[in-house]
C-alpha cells in the first residue's frame, strides 16, 4: 500500500476527502484483495484523527467496496469468479448501451478531449508507468462528458477511444475498484 497524503486546498468535508483518497487507492490498485486497512494507520498517513477515517471507511463499506472486519480495521473484499463474471456481463451491457447513446450525441470537442486523454494514457502505458496509467484510467473523463462519449471496442464503425473495454480486469485492480468507480 502506498503512502496516502491529503493535499492542501482540497475541498469538501474531511471525511469526504478521505473517502475520495481511499476510493482512489482502491480504483488504482493500491490495495489488493484481502488487504487489511487499519483505520489508525490510515489516519496517521493522512494526518488526521480516526473519526473522519472511520466515517469514510463506513461509507465504502456501505458501497461494498470494503468489508468491516472489526471496529479497528476494514478489508478489501475478495472477488469470486462468479462475481467477476457478473460484473463483466453488467459492464458489457451498460457500456454498450452508453456507447450507442454517446455516439449519437458526441461533439467534436468531446472527441478532442478523449483523444488527448487517450494519447496521454497510451504514452504512460508504453513507458511502463503502471501507476500513472492506473491513475489516468481512474480519472477517465466519463463523468465530465454528458453523455458518456467513448466507443466500444467491439464497434468497428466508430473510432475506438475507450480504454481496454474488452478486459474488465483493467478496471478491477483491487477487485472492488469497479464497484467503487461505478457505485
Amino acid at each position: 500500500m502506498g503512502v496516502m497524503e491529503m493535499q492542501p486546498g482540497e475541498v469538501g468535508s474531511l471525511s469526504a476527502r478521505i473517502y475520495n483518497k481511499v476510493r482512489e487507492g482502491l480504483i488504482i490498485g493500491n490495495f489488493a484483495p484481502g488487504d487489511r486497512l487499519l483505520m489508525q494507520d490510515l489516519a496517521e498517513q493522512l494526518g488526521t484523527s480516526i473519526t473522519p477515517v472511520r466515517e469514510a471507511c463506513l461509507r465504502l463499506v456501505s458501497e461494498q467496496a470494503l468489508e468491516l472486519r472489526s471496529g479497528r480495521f476494514v478489508a478489501v473484499p475478495d472477488l469470486s469468479r462468479a462475481r467477476y463474471i457478473q460484473i463483466k456481463l453488467i459492464r458489457m451491457a451498460l457500456e454498450g448501451l452508453a456507447t450507442e447513446h454517446a455516439a449519437d450525441h458526441v461533439t467534436p470537442a468531446d472527441l478532442e478531449q478523449l483523444e488527448s486523454f487517450r494519447v496521454s494514457f497510451v504514452k504512460s502505458e508504453k513507458a511502463g508507468n503502471l501507476e500513472e496509467s492506473a491513475i489516468l484510467q481512474s480519472r477517465f473523463p466519463l463523468r465530465r462528458l454528458p453523455p458518456v462519449a467513448y466507443a466500444d471496442a467491439d464497434r468497428t464503425d466508430r473510432k475506438h477511444v475507450g480504454l481496454d473495454g474488452a478486459n474488465p480486469q483493467r478496471l478491477l485492480p483491487g477487485n472492488s475498484a469497479w464497484l467503487c468507480r461505478h457505485g
